[in-house]
């Protein structure tokens, strides 16, 4: 049993000062007015620290971020609303590399 209070902030991450998060879709999903890719993004680089499944069917984006070195740092976090990009081979590490890079010449 954890000895931890979660306790939800009014308005979330947008109370943190040098925080900023939100949500766009990306068509991921039928319904159109929600979000379905939200991010979060610091003014700073944060330490990153991370738990893996052993699971030998690990989804493209975890298999994508335990190529990075333990211990490193960035300003931004990636949240994809509808599905893990599981069980999807080659073709999931490709996508998953496609959209970092994208995403590195918008930011």
């Amino acid at each position: 049993m954890s000895n931890y209070t979660i306790t939800p902030l009014k308005n979330g991450l947008e109370n943190v000062q040098g925080f900023y998060c939100d949500a766009v879709n990306a068509g991921l999903r039928p319904d159109k007015e929600q979000g379905d890719v939200a991010f979060i993004r610091s003014e700073v680089p944060c330490d990153i620290s991370a738990v893996f499944t052993r699971n030998t069917f690990q989804a493209a984006p975890i298999k994508h971020f335990q190529k990075y070195p333990q211990g490193f740092q960035t300003d931004f976090v990636l949240i994809n609303a509808k599905n893990a990009n599981a069980m999807t081979g080659p073709k999931g590490i490709e996508d998953i590399d496609t959209i970092m890079s994208t995403l590195q010449t918008k930011l």
